[in-house]
């Protein structure tokens, strides 16, 4: 039944598309028609949305949702967009152009004489180095957005309380001749009241480098009753590193999605697009996410094999051609989609999300 429901809203589309692909537009203006047509896929939009939720009518919220369950249940919506997204495209991202990219190094004691920059803690401290390896993602194309070292929850918490250190000092380790010690520039101190430290200028300046590896020195200070620090088992560290795509490869993928795209006076299957407000269509009221989105539809006619869904349709369109259009000839209409959550309250007041796997079109075809 859910499914059943789910698919209402793609009905009334395709049902649109297929009323406008037979229908001659001789009897509309342009304008007029492209008007007319609007305003039946607002009202489709609008239908196919209340049917698949169950409702006959717009939900009315009974009460105003605290603050703080608003962002858990936004916090719980941005999740599912993007497993949603990741499950149709194959990739791990936010709004389709980020990527998180995690790297692992184990913790070993440092026994290197080093020569320290002033501010980095150098008496009574126990050493550590971890060293990263960079990996065929890093790339100079990546534009870094967030890199971040976890730090506490993985080394700390596992230190008995008595023997958390009283200091935390980090930095890096850059060799500047062969038969020289290594430097260390300090990225941070005091680091006791974070959980996670913030690496992006270091994370960016090994990216732009050729270094192959990064290698990162930790130092704790012992608490004044204790001896070295120590763990149970070698520890690890995780670096995760948030980037986002170049340049380059956004354009390339805004130019495959232009391809779709209809151009100016274009007749042929195509994809056309339709902004759809819910402060326009009076549903701020119970619509919380997202604002607006665009509803792509397909259409335009289908010349004999012109991207054709399958050897059905080219047979199809060889039948209209041979019976002069006695037998109708393929239409255009959805070949895939782009997922949709809706944040909304339901019919019982409450505040809830709705995955829509079939909503924004992404590709035509002839079938």
């Amino acid at each position: 039944m859910l499914l059943l429901q789910r698919a209402a809203c793609v009905r009334y589309l395709v049902a649109c598309a297929v009323l406008f692909c037979r229908t001659p537009g001789a009897e509309l203006r342009p304008r007029q028609q492209d008007q007319a047509r609007d305003t039946l896929l607002l009202e489709a939009v609008k239908k196919g949305i209340l049917e698949s939720l169950g409702a006959e009518s717009p939900p009315v919220p009974r009460e105003t949702v605290p603050t703080h369950e608003l962002e858990r249940v936004r916090s719980l919506y941005e999740e599912k967009l993007r497993e949603l997204r990741k499950n149709t495209t194959g990739e791990d991202i936010h709004s389709s152009e980020t990527r998180t990219i995690l790297l692992t190094a184990k913790l070993e004691p440092s026994v290197e004489s080093i020569e320290l920059h002033k501010g980095v803690a150098s008496q009574h401290t126990q050493k550590f180095k971890a060293v990263f390896h960079k990996t065929n993602l890093i790339t100079n194309k990546l534009h870094i957005v967030r890199a971040e070292l976890k730090l506490y929850k993985q080394l700390l918490n596992a230190l008995p309380p008595r023997k958390h250190p009283s200091g935390i000092t980090l930095y890096k380790l850059q060799k500047t001749a062969p038969d020289r010690e290594p430097t260390a520039n300090l990225i941070a101190s005091d680091l006791l009241a974070f959980k996670n430290v913030d690496v992006k200028a270091a994370i960016s300046e090994w990216q732009a480098s050729s270094e192959i590896t990064l290698e990162l020195g930790i130092e704790f200070v012992p608490q004044a009753n204790e001896s070295l620090l120590s763990w149970a088992e070698p520890q690890q560290l995780t670096l995760q590193i948030e980037t986002k795509e170049g340049e380059d490869r956004q354009r390339r993928k805004r130019s495959v999605v232009s391809e779709e795209d209809c151009k100016k006076n274009e007749n042929e299957c195509c994809r056309k697009s339709l902004r759809v407000s819910f402060k326009d269509i009076g549903w701020t009221d119970w619509v919380v996410a997202p604002e607006s989105y665009t509803m792509y539809f397909c259409d335009g006619s289908c010349p004999h094999n012109y991207k054709p869904a399958s050897m059905h349709a080219q047979i199809k369109s060889r039948m209209h051609h041979f019976s002069k259009g006695a037998t109708p000839a393929p239409c255009c209409i959805p070949a895939s989609y782009e997922p949709m959550v809706l944040m909304h309250y339901n019919t019982e007041g409450k505040l809830t999300l709705t995955p829509f796997n079939d909503m924004i079109v992404s590709k035509c075809y002839c079938a």
